[in-house]
């Protein structure tokens, strides 16, 4: 019988995932940047910054999207780094050592995809193929 959080184990008595929790977690966070939207108290800043990211990403695209790749890069390989490391010599999420090795590996992947950014760029195309065509694959 499935428990409070959606989940039922299976045969080999492992949790099994509901997947229409995630479509509601979506629901959720895009109801709050509606309501923000709409009704924040912030709308002026929030109008000014996407005037102000408008104009940088006209002026300067290409660059922009090439710091995206790289920094978006960087960050996964840190977390990833970061979660090994402490799974692996047992430390806490609080530790200092985990985080400098985290920041460590995730300023190398920084420069590797900085300095490979013709990979990446090909890389980031596939990734954005493969999700266009995986959106699509329903209606075709």
């Amino acid at each position: 019988a499935p428990d409070d959080a959606g989940t039922a184990p299976d045969d080999a008595g492992t949790a099994t995932h509901d997947t229409g929790a995630v479509p509601k977690i979506f629901g959720a966070i895009a109801e709050i940047i509606n309501d923000e939207l709409l009704n924040g108290p912030h709308q002026v800043m929030t109008a000014l910054l996407a005037l102000i990211g408008g104009i940088i990403l006209v002026v300067e695209g290409k660059r922009v999207f090439d710091w995206f790749i790289c920094l978006a890069l960087g960050y996964v390989l840190g977390v990833l780094v970061m979660n090994s490391v402490g799974d692996m010599w047992n430390l806490g999420h609080s530790s200092q050592l985990r985080r400098l090795i985290g920041w460590e590996v995730g300023i190398i992947g920084f420069y590797a995809a900085y300095k490979g950014l013709a990979g990446m760029n090909i890389f980031a195309g596939v990734l954005l193929g493969f999700g266009f065509t995986f959106s699509l694959q329903h209606i075709l």
